[in-house]
């Protein structure tokens, strides 16, 4: 994805976030702190949720055990839930204030089942329980990843949702609220934070996934794929490279964990030990299976780690069950604010295989301030292992095939082919976008905010500009004026000509180029579209500034004419590509 596209997106949910909701008078806010109450210690990830259950807002305790829960004011009651401890439903009227700390009780069959509590004072990985736990199952994890068989296939559903963030009271008088009431409709409470927010984009993938030890090949098919299209400027591979590298796809028993382009420590890294702090927290059940629950945090809280729980299972395999994980407090990523991880695991004829992969990114300007919510949930079945795969199952140079008519499943393939329903917010997110389409305004505003990204204004078969360009100064040619585009898929899906004319009024001189391309794909949207396989030839006579090469557009840009000191040094050239 281009710089100018990024741009366009972030741009988009800026504008986005002057939408309002008037649902939130009818809304009240609670939040507190979630405690072991024989030690004191904070419980991450607690499930936080109001009932009765059909007027349910939900939400989830961060990594330091504090939450915030935005419910209906009709609630009944708030539930804490979190495994291995006594769920606490406590009625609305003995609830006083805005605040409300909750300490929740270990549960009888966790008390008769726990091991050991590690101490705190004076760790040392010599004769640690913990750090002697996470190395067997680190040790083992070639034994348990799924790779250790001979061969497997499964499906995979995919589900990413962004979302624009922190709506709030002061903005229910906005204009674009009143140009599209229906949007508070589809407002919904994260279960991250507790905060309202709208769901603007929306991409569904089924894919099938195959590989053999053999021959150390694996594939993947793309049977099945839709997003929300809310303008025509972003194609939907350049999109979904830039969602898979939000996250990308990532498993715990790695070394290494990427996230936006950043590598993190894997607790399971076998220098994780040497890295993370490890201490066993007790023994509890999840789903069924007795595990270890085992709590780690770097040693330095300033480094790229994360800080979480672990469940290995508490027998000879120590394999993880489930891994619940976010980024320390004090991390620095640019423009992100949080980012948690939740993996677990199930095991399938004697080997444990990835059922449920969950991922959360909180964008933001400043820390305090979120402008974009980044979801992601992977639902994985029809595992089966050790069974013989055709060789010609992993043909072909590409990792991951489309198969035909992969994004025109109708409505009925997807009900019928979800591993799990969408909710009520999600399922309306193709309809609000189509909605919001039908108006003009809607589509006036998308098309002004393109043309300030791209720079360029459509007429019917060619597109003019950049705008940027048209008038421009400098110590050379004094006032310069130019005009040129280039055609677009409107003129044809296979060639595609450029050019443009400028003049200098003060070194009395004209410049041009002219360019042409051939692509021996058809395009949809524009030349660049992947994947590409194109032949291009242009000719240019200008003037540049040596040693000044733009990467993204020309250098007479209007408002780099404006700069410190002279720039009189520049040279004619001319150049055939």
């Amino acid at each position: 994805m281009s710089i100018r596209q990024l741009l366009y997106i972030y741009s988009y949910f800026f504008v986005m976030l002057a939408i309002p909701d008037p649902a939130f008078a009818q809304t009240i806010r609670l939040r507190g702190t979630i405690t072991d109450a024989v030690t004191g210690e904070a419980l991450p990830f607690t499930t936080v949720s109001s009932l009765p259950t059909n007027v349910n807002a939900i939400t989830q305790a961060d990594i330091n055990g504090k939450y915030q829960l935005q419910y209906p004011s009709k609630s009944e009651s708030v539930q804490f839930y979190h495994i291995g401890y006594e769920t606490l439903v406590v009625p609305m009227q003995s609830i006083k204030g805005e605040v409300y700390n909750v300490k929740l009780k270990p549960s009888s069959t966790q008390l008769e089942a726990v091991v050991v509590r590690a101490r705190r004072q004076r760790y040392s990985n010599r004769n640690n329980p913990a750090v002697d736990l996470i190395r067997k199952a680190i040790a083992n994890k070639d034994k348990n990843r799924l790779e250790a068989n001979a061969s497997y296939e499964y499906e995979r559903y995919e589900k990413i949702m962004l979302s624009v963030a922190n709506l709030s009271d002061s903005l229910q008088n906005n204009f674009l609220f009143k140009k599209f009431p229906f949007l508070v409709n589809y407002v919904d409470t994260l279960k991250e934070n507790g905060t309202l927010s709208l769901p603007m984009f929306l991409r569904e993938n089924i894919s099938e996934h195959y590989y053999r030890k053999d021959i150390s090949s694996s594939k993947e098919y793309l049977i099945a794929s839709r997003m929300v299209n809310f303008h025509d400027m972003l194609e939907r591979e350049s999109l979904s490279v830039f969602l898979d590298g939000m996250v990308g796809r990532t498993n715990v028993y790695d070394s290494r964990i990427t996230v936006l382009g950043n590598e993190f420590h894997s607790p399971m890294s076998p220098f994780s030990p040497n890295f993370y702090y490890f201490h066993i927290i007790d023994t509890v059940a999840v789903s069924g299976v007795s595990c270890i629950n085992l709590n780690f945090y770097p040693r330095n809280d300033q480094d790229l780690g994360f800080r979480g729980n672990i469940f290995i299972t508490n027998d000879s395999t120590y394999a993880l069950k489930r891994v619940e994980m976010a980024f320390t407090k004090n991390i620095n990523i640019n423009f992100v604010n949080n980012f948690s991880l939740i993996q677990e695991y199930s095991l399938i004829d004697g080997s444990w295989c990835m059922t449920f992969d969950e991922a959360f990114i909180d964008f933001g300007a400043t820390k305090k301030k979120s402008i974009m919510l980044g979801n992601r949930v992977n639902i994985y079945g029809k595992y089966m292992l050790n069974h013989h795969i055709p060789e010609r199952t992993f043909g072909g140079i590409n990792k991951v095939e489309e198969l035909p008519g992969y994004d025109m499943r109708a409505e009925e393939y997807w009900e019928e082919h979800r591993l799990i329903p969408l909710s009520i917010q999600e399922q309306g997110v193709y309809e609000m976008i189509t909605e919001m389409k039908k108006d003009k305004w809607f589509n006036r505003a998308l098309d002004i905010l393109g043309i300030a990204v791209s720079g360029y204004i459509a007429v019917e078969k060619f597109d003019v500009g950049p705008m940027e360009s048209f008038f421009s100064f400098n110590d050379v040619e004094g006032i310069r004026l130019r005009f040129g585009g280039k055609t677009n898929t409107m003129f044809s899906k296979n060639w595609f000509f450029e050019g443009y004319g400028a003049y200098g009024f003060k070194d009395e001189q004209f410049k041009y180029k002219l360019g042409a391309m051939y692509s021996f794909t058809p395009k949809r949207l524009h030349p660049w579209q992947f994947p590409m396989n194109l032949l291009q030839v242009s000719y240019e006579s200008n003037i540049e500034t040596p040693g000044q090469f733009f990467l993204f557009g020309s250098s007479d840009r209007f408002f780099l004419s404006f700069h410190r000191g002279s720039a009189q040094q520049m040279v004619y050239h001319k150049t055939s590509n």
